[in-house]
């Protein structure tokens, strides 16, 4: 089984590298010593597939409703009631959001041209497609008056912008703290937004709008997520569209409602 694996593997990096080689794109996916990345080629082709198979509901990087606020005083009080976080268990993440992981090289890869917009916030870069999301659906009135989840929230960054739009009690924020202290989550809340971050199992619900689920192996939470039967579901693209067993969960109960390479809204059917 496990050479059969790796040979599936080894044929499908001949066909990411002639595919992607042919776009002229390759350069843009080697590491600094000149190896190509395959587990990023292999994101962007997984991505483009679900992209495809949801064409209809593609939104090209949509930002218009982020963009109709200036949110530039609560990015500065981010980023001076984080410098803590630079001694967090994840440092590499909490100290770097813009350009930690793949998200935002994505972007990169695509041509996204608004890269300087997306660097005004003290956020990872899924993130402000997230909250331009959860505006459109606040202004078309999909959602009103249900729970804002954040699962994993991580320091609560995430709530803390969308504290501006929502009533404080209406977020709710989940982590299970092993990539990041109760303490320096708390710091950070203590001079921003009060909003208490517990784990799933200490977590009173009610009717969730919307749940968001951004840089984490979703396999991990599936499970709990679904439970909670939130009305609109909010991932990054690459943790749905390259697990399939992810995909054929979602199917059962949701239908895709907007999509880019970024992140992907799902709508309870």
């Amino acid at each position: 089984m496990k050479i059969l694996l790796k040979i599936k593997w080894l044929i499908k990096k001949t066909y990411l590298y002639l595919i992607f080689y042919k776009k002229n794109k390759v350069a843009k996916s080697r590491s600094p010593h000149g190896v190509y990345d395959f587990d990023f080629l292999n994101t962007v082709f997984e991505n483009s597939k679900l992209i495809k198979s949801n064409i209809d509901t593609y939104n090209n990087f949509d930002l218009r409703y982020i963009k109709k606020y200036n949110l530039d005083d609560l990015t500065k009080t981010s980023i001076q009631n984080s410098k803590n976080l630079v001694n967090s268990i994840n440092n590499e993440y909490f100290s770097n959001l813009n350009e930690y992981g793949y998200g935002r090289k994505i972007l990169d890869f695509e041509g996204y041209s608004d890269l300087p917009f997306i660097d005004k916030f003290h956020l990872y870069p899924a993130n402000v497609f997230v909250i331009n999301e959860i505006l459109r659906l606040q202004e078309d009135e999909y959602i009103k008056n249900g729970l804002i989840v954040d699962y994993p929230s991580g320091i609560g960054n995430l709530l803390f912008y969308l504290s501006k739009f929502f009533p404080v009690e209406n977020l709710i924020g989940i982590d299970d703290f092993s990539q990041i202290s109760k303490k320096d989550i708390q710091d950070y809340q203590n001079k921003t937004s009060v909003i208490e971050i517990n784990k799933y199992e200490d977590t009173n619900f009610g009717d969730v709008d919307v749940l968001v689920s951004i840089e984490l192996t979703l396999d991990v939470i599936i499970e709990n997520i679904l439970k909670l039967d939130s009305k609109y579901l909010i991932f990054e693209t690459m943790y749905v569209s390259r697990f399939s067993d992810i995909k054929k969960a979602l199917e059962t109960s949701y239908v895709v409602d907007s999509i880019n390479e970024s992140i992907v809204v799902y709508k309870h059917k």
